[in-house]
């Protein structure tokens, strides 16, 4: 199947790409290594690097920022989309019973904290 990649922040001293890609319908959040050459690309042209014009993000050092991010790209996600990136952790139940902010929230920390154990 193919996928789309939606959003992506370069973490340089890391060299890699956290990014969302939309496979399906689904949205999948990878870290992908960058070689030297690509690195190199991307300091030259960042804000055209993913192949579309976009607004430059901050390197992202901690998961403060890993959660911004996360949430600037969430944040206008419909609620059953929100449950249905959700369903994979088990504590759903308890999740669907939150508000659509809550939600957006919990999802955005998760995210969050796995960008950062990568």
């Amino acid at each position: 199947s193919i996928g789309i990649l939606e959003d992506a922040i370069v973490n340089l001293s890391d060299k890699k790409a956290t990014c969302i890609y939309n496979i399906s319908g689904k949205r999948w959040i990878a870290q992908v290594p960058l070689s030297d050459l690509e690195l190199a690309a991307y300091n030259r042209h960042p804000e055209t690097f993913f192949g579309v014009k976009t607004k430059v993000q901050r390197e992202i050092k901690d998961a403060i920022g890993f959660f911004e991010w996360f949430y600037d790209v969430y944040k206008n996600t419909p609620t059953e989309n929100l449950l249905e990136f959700s369903v994979q952790y088990p504590q759903i139940e308890q999740i669907k019973k939150m508000s659509r902010e809550e939600i957006l929230l919990h999802l955005c920390e998760m995210y969050a904290w796995w960008a950062m154990s990568q």
